[in-house]
Parts: structure tokens; C-alpha cells; sequence
């Protein structure tokens, strides 16, 4: 205990006024009495070896729990040698009671005096304190943490999170990324980085589901560099129906493993490309690729010419009285293809997550999802929800 290092003065008659709770005072306030204290210094000693200066780098959150056991008189002692702005925090941190008594005592401290041995011997117990429960708080948050924390987020808080990031403070973000590193971060990637990434990848069919959940610009990125096989994959894209959103996650996920084994293994570097790296992308190509994700060019669920009334129900959809087959795998296939675009508008808004978009995916999802509302239909749906955003419904 430190306690048993620090000599405890007689306990003197309580001034009326000492009983106030620190915590009634400002900061301002506790940090002008703090500064006005003298620190008990032994003469002679440097600044660099002075009693308690290890402090300095210890967070007041760490330190309280290890000090407020002890006895006022030693915390007193040690709330002395610390920056008067860290002081103030660990007072205030303490019981209204324990603050009066440690705060009468710190202003005592000058008139009584205390040896520097005894000093010296409190430093180095509390010290060893610090040192033994350093590495419980080594672990906490940090980049790691923080990665963990964006990994778990959706896309579009995810990339909200970077952006942010990237303008506060780019070198966070940059480490960040590393350790990251997520599938749209490969179209940032030099050319060739991106090549030999996808090199490896002989299945067109993988990298077209991976791109099915990439952005518009991540999109037209990465096909530019996949060379000869560029218009395999596009047709592979414009072939594929509706996926399950965890299908596109891993086959995503394979390529950034990929990339990652590269690095590691040194035969890549997960650096940004330049502007003059960057692939140009014509307008040729950008057209292909989204004439490939354009609903006519995916695949049609075929509907019986005239189905019958045990074959299929009626439902009113924008003023149009329509007859949809009651087939539960064709209406389930059209749903969840109506589920992947809507799910590709909320995290792409056609290139840009914007909140409007935002909100526009979510609503047309709300449509989607109600039994009396079973919208199939994409352009249906976008039209109800364009009309409801000039009403200024939301």
C-alpha cells in the first residue's frame, strides 16, 4: 500500500468551508488551485527523475481506481506531483466526501512538509501499481478496436466512417485501411496491383458476384484491368440472377483474402494509385457494364399468358389492375432480385450513398416487404416513391 509509505499527519479540525465538494468548483477553478500547490520535490533532483513524473502518460481513468483505496494523506501526495489539469480529473473522480479531506490536505502539504524518502518510496510503490495493470488498458481501443468496430458496421457507415476520416486525420484512416481493407478499396489500387490480384481468379463467374456488390466506379475499376477477360465476366454479370447478398459477401471477401495473402507475401503493395495510375475508363466500357446491370438484362421469370383465378391473384398497383401468377418460387426469385437492387441502391445510390437514396432504398423495401404490396417490379416501386418524395411524404 502506499499508505504505509507517507507519513499521516495528526487529523487537524475540519474547516467548515474544506467540507464543500470539489466537484462544486469549475475546472478553471481546480486547475488554478492545483497550480497554486507547490509540488514537493526533493532539492537538487532533475526534472526528468522527479518523483511521480511517470504520471504524466497515465490516463486519470486508469489511475483512480488504483489510488482511491489508499489513504487521503496519499492521495493527497500524489495528486501533488501531477499536471494540475490530470489532478483536477482524478479528484472529481473521487467520493464528495474524499475530495473535502484530500483537498484540505493538498493545501496542508506546504506547511507540514514531507520527507523525500518517503517521497521517493510512495512513487516507486505506486509505480510498480501502474506498471502491473498497464497491460490490461494496452489492449483497449486503438486501431484494432476501431477496425473491429467499422468491420461490423454496414457498408455505407462504414465508407461514411473513412470519408471522415480521410479529411480529420488521413493518417488513421490510412492505417485503418490496412488492416482492413475492403473490396472497394481494390479499384484504388494501381493497375497492375489490381491485375495480379485478380490474376489468380479463374473463375469469371466469382469475380462477377463479387462485383455485383461493388460499386458503379469499383466496377468499372476493376474490369478495366482484368484485360482479355473483361467481357467474360461482364457476360457472366449480365447473365446472373438474383443472389443471396451473403454469396456476394464471400465471393467479395475471397478477393480481399486474396489481396492480403499478396501483400503479405510481398508480391504486392497495398498502396492508392495516382491519378495517372488510375485506369482510364472509357465511355464504351462504362456503358457495357451497365447495360448489364439494367433490369431488362437480367434474367425474366416467364409468367403463364393467361392465368387463371386458382393459378393467380389480382392487386392494384399504380391504378393498374395486373394478374400475377401465384408461383412461390418465381414471386420468391423476383423478390429477392427486387431485394439485391434495392440492397445495391441503399449502399451505391448509383455511385454516391447519399442520404436520399438512403431513404428511398428503405422505403421501396417497406413496400416490398408488405403482404398487401407485394411489388415485383423495381420501376414500379421507384415510381411510387418518387411520387411520395414530390408529395414531400419524407
Amino acid at each position: 500500500m502506499i499508505s504505509e509509505a507517507v507519513q499521516i499527519p495528526p487529523r487537524e479540525p475540519v474547516n467548515p468551508l474544506a467540507i464543500l465538494p470539489v466537484s462544486a468548483l469549475s475546472s478553471a477553478e481546480l486547475t488554478t488551485a492545483f497550480s497554486t500547490n507547490p509540488q514537493i520535490t526533493e532539492p537538487g533532483t532533475q526534472t526528468e527523475n522527479r518523483p511521480f513524473d511517470f504520471l504524466a502518460d497515465v490516463a486519470p481513468v486508469q489511475l483512480v481506481p488504483l489510488i482511491q483505496g489508499e489513504h487521503p494523506q496519499a492521495i493527497a501526495l500524489t495528486l501533488s506531483h501531477m499536471p494540475p489539469e490530470q489532478a483536477a480529473q482524478v479528484l472529481t473522480s473521487l467520493s464528495s466526501e474524499a475530495q473535502a479531506d484530500v483537498a484540505m490536505r493538498i493545501a496542508q502539504l506546504e506547511a507540514t512538509g514531507t520527507n523525500s524518502q518517503v517521497i521517493r518510496q510512495a512513487s516507486d510503490l505506486l509505480r510498480k501499481k501502474v506498471e502491473s495493470t498497464q497491460g490490461k488498458y494496452t489492449s483497449v481501443g486503438g486501431v484494432k478496436q476501431l477496425v473491429e468496430i467499422l468491420k461490423a458496421e454496414d457498408p455505407v457507415s462504414r465508407e461514411d466512417a473513412l470519408e471522415f476520416l480521410d479529411e480529420s486525420s488521413p493518417e488513421l484512416a490510412d492505417e485503418i485501411r490496412k488492416n482492413m481493407f475492403t473490396f472497394d478499396d481494390l479499384a484504388n489500387l494501381d493497375p497492375t496491383t489490381v491485375a495480379r490480384v485478380f490474376q489468380g481468379v479463374n473463375d469469371v463467374e466469382t469475380i462477377a458476384l463479387a462485383l455485383r456488390g461493388a460499386s458503379q466506379k469499383t466496377r468499372e475499376k476493376i474490369i478495366k484491368t482484368l484485360g482479355n477477360r473483361s467481357g467474360a465476366v461482364i457476360d457472366a454479370f449480365a447473365k446472373m440472377g438474383p443472389q443471396r447478398l451473403s454469396r456476394i459477401e464471400d465471393a467479395q471477401q475471397e478477393m480481399v483474402a486474396r489481396a492480403r495473402r499478396l501483400n503479405q507475401a510481398g508480391e504486392i503493395y497495398l498502396r492508392q494509385a495516382t491519378e495517372e495510375e488510375q485506369p482510364e475508363v472509357t465511355a464504351e466500357d462504362i456503358e457495357r457494364l451497365r447495360a448489364a446491370t439494367r433490369p431488362e438484362a437480367r434474367p425474366q421469370p416467364t409468367s403463364p399468358p393467361h392465368p387463371t383465378p386458382s393459378q393467380g391473384r389480382s392487386w392494384w398497383t399504380l391504378g393498374r389492375r395486373q394478374n400475377i401468377p401465384q408461383d412461390a418460387a418465381r414471386e420468391q426469385e423476383g423478390r429477392n432480385d427486387l431485394r439485391q437492387r434495392v440492397n445495391d441502391l441503399r449502399m451505391l445510390g448509383d455511385g454516391e450513398a447519399t442520404a436520399r437514396t438512403k431513404v428511398a432504398a428503405e422505403r421501396i423495401s417497406e413496400l416490398m416487404s408488405k403482404p398487401e404490396n407485394p411489388i415485383t417490379n423495381l420501376e414500379d416501386a421507384k415510381t411510387i416513391v418518387a411520387a411520395e418524395m414530390e408529395r414531400g411524404d419524407f
